[in-house]
């Protein structure tokens, strides 16, 4: 009090301002869960945007690939056609320099992949990688002409009446890839761009390089 008497009442003590050593010890951290859980919506979120902004083209892609890997399963058909280029494939790879009236790219990567892997791969990987050509090369097209993607997802499907069909090779899968990439740079004006795809069809399918 004021006067100095003792009115029997307890003052509170001021804390100081040192905590103890176990007040100043961080404690332990538990585990927040709910930043986890804020993640696993958020990734859900990306893909299901991710796979939302593919176009009908992407998926009819995919499954038209899908279609052919599994026809190339098993043992490799392809009648009396396939006969003479798994023999130029052989003789390519004994001989590079050999001259051949075929368009020289397909039997030099046979050859490259037939000794690395075997005849039979070497021809169902090219007729794949034809596929996909195709496939890319009129989707160029597509986007450089203005046509709309409906078409380009429909096109996925139009190779198995003549790429994907049981008569195995048909290179001209990748020279008409090769040929629609070229039209595409024909119709933005880069002529000399058009120039290396006619060079490229001529070395993968001459008739397909002659659309040019």
């Amino acid at each position: 009090s004021r006067s100095g008497r003792w009115d029997g009442k307890k003052t509170p003590r001021r804390r100081s301002r040192r905590r103890s050593a176990t007040e100043a010890s961080p404690r332990p951290r538990t585990r927040d869960n709910s930043s986890r859980r804020r993640v696993i919506p958020n990734s859900l979120q990306v893909l299901h945007s991710f796979l939302a902004a593919r176009g009908p083209f992407f998926w009819s892609a995919i499954g038209a690939l899908a279609l052919h890997a599994v026809l190339l399963i098993g043992p490799l058909a392809g009648g009396a056609d396939l006969a003479p280029h798994l023999r130029l494939m052989q003789q390519m790879a004994e001989a590079p320099a050999l001259r051949s009236v075929y368009a020289p790219a397909y039997h030099a990567l046979g050859a490259a992949l037939g000794s690395a892997l075997s005849p039979a791969a070497a021809v169902k990987l090219l007729a794949l990688g034809s596929v996909a050509l195709l496939m890319f090369g009129f989707r160029r097209f597509q986007r450089a002409t203005g046509l709309p993607d409906a078409s380009a997802a429909i096109f996925c499907w139009i190779p198995y009446g003549f790429a994907l069909s049981w008569c195995l090779p048909k290179v001209e899968a990748a020279g008409y890839g090769l040929a629609f990439i070229g039209l595409a740079w024909l119709w933005e004006g880069r002529h000399r761009r058009v120039a290396i795809a006619v060079a490229a069809t001529f070395c993968v399918h001459t008739g397909a390089a002659l659309f040019l």
